[in-house]
């Protein structure tokens, strides 16, 4: 088949082919010419206090990620924000990973809370010993989409949002959550002569980085804080993390 140049657009999306066979096969027909623009994706933190906060001493946290997390071996890089976002503080704040045997202990202390602590002893001896004072229970969450079928533009959607729930280990009680999300959206327009190609990338390291800053944040002592009523923190101790809406992210510049 020989094609025009105004009807290379038009046959290969009627076609519906897939969206990477579609950018390579109209870069090469003639009268078709790309116009790429990079661009980094959105990245959004926060933060919810719903009690008030402040290491003291050499008081320690510790930083416990999910399976997901783990079985992608980026656990490592989460501790390693959350510690570089500490390593200010004065005094420095020490923060460690559970060790394998006290490792379940933890994750049933976030789904129990208060009384646990109490109950278990190698936990409790685990906790006294490092001098812990809070745990920050992390997990995470990916996701995408397509833009919708009869669509002219062609949107392909990324996102990843680290989820955090901080717990005081002095009472079991969570005393605030945190999250930090990135967000890319690859936008593909179809034209003549030219078609434009927006791709965009989830920004991984930059959204951990603000994850750290907003346990860090979280954490400082500020007894001026304002605290949230009751309901508010209830519903902070099973939060139910939501991939992050369009409209929830705002562009932030590259660290």
């Amino acid at each position: 088949m020989i094609l025009l140049p105004g009807d290379c657009v038009e046959h290969f999306c009627a076609r519906r082919a897939p969206r990477l066979l579609l950018l390579v096969v109209m870069a090469l027909t003639p009268g078709c010419f790309p116009i790429i623009v990079p661009w980094p994706g959105n990245v959004r933190a926060d933060h919810l206090r719903s009690a008030a906060a402040g290491l003291q001493g050499d008081e320690g946290i510790v930083v416990i990620t999910d399976g997901e997390i783990r079985a992608s071996n980026r656990d490592e890089e989460v501790i390693s924000c959350v510690r570089h976002a500490l390593a200010t503080s004065q005094p420095a704040v020490r923060v460690f990973a559970p060790d394998a045997p006290v490792r379940a202990a933890f994750l049933d202390l976030q789904e129990g809370g208060e009384g646990l602590l109490e109950a278990d002893t190698a936990l409790q001896k685990y906790v006294t010993s490092l001098r812990l004072r809070y745990a920050v229970f992390v997990t995470s969450e990916r996701g995408q989409k397509n833009s919708p079928p009869r669509s002219r533009d062609y949107e392909y959607t990324r996102w990843h949002v680290w989820i955090g729930l901080v717990m005081d280990l002095s009472s079991g009680l969570p005393i605030g959550s945190v999250r930090a999300g990135t967000e890319a959206t690859s936008t593909f327009s179809p034209g003549m002569p030219f078609f434009l190609v927006l791709p965009q990338w989830t920004r991984d390291g930059k959204a951990c980085l603000e994850f750290g800053r907003e346990v860090a944040e979280l954490l400082r002592d500020d007894k001026s804080a304002g605290l949230q009523d009751d309901s508010q923190r209830a519903r902070l101790a099973t939060p139910k993390p939501t991939g992050p809406r369009r409209d929830d992210l705002s562009p932030e510049t590259s660290p």
